[in-house]
């Protein structure tokens, strides 16, 4: 389980990374944002709210600015970001991961061709052999916001994932990955997930 949410992490800290070259994320911010190192009692992040297991048992998640509808029976299982997972997780690594940084974004300074090369470069700190692709990057609106949709596939220690990102510019930049493994079984729970957002400002 260690071993499985610092590879989240180091993901996570690849993709922001990439926001950061772009412009969208200040060097700052980045350190702030994601340390895949710290332990799984520490809790790293600019997200100005502390969220526990105990908090996070219904549905709704209200956390710096945005709320949203958690899928039945997700939960924070704690680590260095905020990460949900489903009821049978470890079996099923799947998970939503939220982050909030400040809003800088330049979406027309990132194109799928360089974002995806970066990112794969970024993610060959967890495997040398990594190969990532992609069929969905796009602008669009998230509850009336301006957002940056991106879907990515790879394969990471024998496991074929699928994650959905969207990057979403409100008063603050928030990423949202949603991560399945095997089989794209969540994607409509995923949906659900981005289209019950609304922010409080």
């Amino acid at each position: 389980m260690k071993n499985c949410k610092k590879q989240i992490a180091l993901m996570l800290l690849a993709a922001l990374t990439l926001f950061s070259l772009s412009g969208c994320v200040s060097q700052e911010d980045l350190l702030l944002t994601s340390q895949p190192e710290a332990s799984d009692s520490e809790t790293s992040g600019d997200t100005s709210d502390v969220v526990s297991e105990e908090e996070v048992n219904e549905r709704e998640l209200s956390i710096d600015g945005i709320t949203l509808l958690l899928p039945e029976g997700w939960k924070l299982q704690g680590g260095t970001t905020l990460t949900f997972y489903p009821p049978n997780y470890p079996e099923d690594s799947s998970n939503i991961d939220i982050q909030s940084i400040e809003n800088t974004a330049k979406f027309d300074q990132i194109n799928q061709e360089d974002y995806i090369s970066a990112f794969e470069k970024s993610l060959r700190v967890v495997d040398k052999n990594i190969v990532v692709t992609s069929d969905t990057f796009e602008q669009l609106e998230v509850a009336g916001k301006e957002a940056l949709k991106i879907k990515v596939h790879y394969e990471l220690s024998g496991v074929a994932i699928t994650q959905t990102q969207y990057a979403i510019k409100a008063d603050r930049l928030y990423w949202i990955a949603l991560t399945e493994e095997n089989e794209e079984k969540w994607g409509d729970t995923f949906e659900e997930v981005i289209s019950s957002i609304q922010f409080q400002k």
